[in-house]
């Protein structure tokens, strides 16, 4: 009777959580909606197929479904998680048009060479700590959807997932668009127009810095949706290497960009060294998998 007055309470919870009526979940597993009332209210206990069905839609184990559901994973909050990952892609986004509006800064008053170092330290004292506040958001966030042992079909909708993922392909072609844009503005400006290399240059910092951090905002929402396959054991070795080589090439990259721009006070470099760094990162990763496979 224990057994039964469990499965009736976890029935009930799972069911809550998930936003289904005992009519659609009697027709995801095949039952009357008189059953499932009967299995709620503990008159009935469901054979062991139907058991094994429950189990796989919610994503526990039989164990847990008859007997006591781990507090962790019955206290996962979607309406928590997705507000997470919206503050960090604020933050990422943010601290990445800070830093570029810094660099556009530094090149509009390259000739006074302190006001241009102010406001690139000052973009960077503003960014840095936005980064470091994403990336702890980041883990804490992940970290609870690990132990809540959820997979994406029991979150979210088919509907958020494609919508995510328009969303994450579109930035992408923004990207590139804007990234044409920011190198013909730059030629136009410095080759038709009297307005001078310096506004030129920052003008491109200014325009690559809303590419980036479009982009950025939108990869970062989709991680709320990519998260459910990176957990997979298989695939965190993987994108950790994947990630750790990113970021080494694109803080070298601007590291030598930095550099050359203010030594040359050529700042045009970044329309070679910037494609050139996500075409490698791409490759990088198809690479990886691959061998993964």
């Amino acid at each position: 009777m224990k057994g039964r007055k469990m499965f009736s309470q976890n029935l009930q919870k799972l069911r809550s959580e998930k936003n289904l009526s005992q009519e659609q979940l009697a027709d995801k597993i095949g039952v009357s909606r008189q059953t499932i009332s009967a299995w709620e209210s503990g008159k009935a206990s469901p054979e062991l197929d139907k058991i094994t069905a429950i189990s796989k839609l919610f994503s526990v184990s039989i164990d847990e479904l008859v007997g006591e559901i781990e507090t962790e994973a019955s206290n996962f909050d979607k309406k928590e998680y997705e507000k997470n990952y919206s503050k960090i892609a604020l933050l990422r986004a943010s601290g990445i048009f800070i830093l570029f509006s810094g660099i556009a800064f530094g090149a509009f008053f390259f000739e006074k060479g302190v006001i241009a170092g102010v406001g690139l330290m000052i973009s960077l004292a503003i960014s840095v700590p936005l980064f470091i506040l994403a990336k702890n958001t980041d883990e804490l966030a992940n970290n609870k959807l690990i132990k809540s042992k959820k997979s994406l079909e029991n979150v979210f909708a088919d509907s958020e997932i494609e919508f995510a993922t328009k969303n994450k392909m579109l930035a992408s072609i923004l990207l590139v668009s804007l990234l044409f844009i920011a190198i013909a503005t730059h030629q136009i400006i410095v080759h038709l127009t009297n307005f001078g290399e310096n506004l030129a240059n920052a003008i491109f910092m200014l325009l690559l810095g809303i590419a980036v951090a479009s982009t950025t905002y939108a990869n970062s929402i989709f991680a709320k949706i990519q998260n459910f396959e990176d957990n997979k054991a298989e695939n965190i070795k993987t994108n950790e290497k994947i990630g750790f080589f990113a970021a080494i090439l694109m803080l070298s990259l601007t590291a030598i960009f930095l550099i050359y721009s203010f030594i040359s006070k050529d700042w045009s470099s970044a329309e070679i060294l910037f494609p050139i760094g996500g075409i490698a990162i791409g490759i990088y990763a198809i690479f990886v998998k691959k061998f993964q496979k």
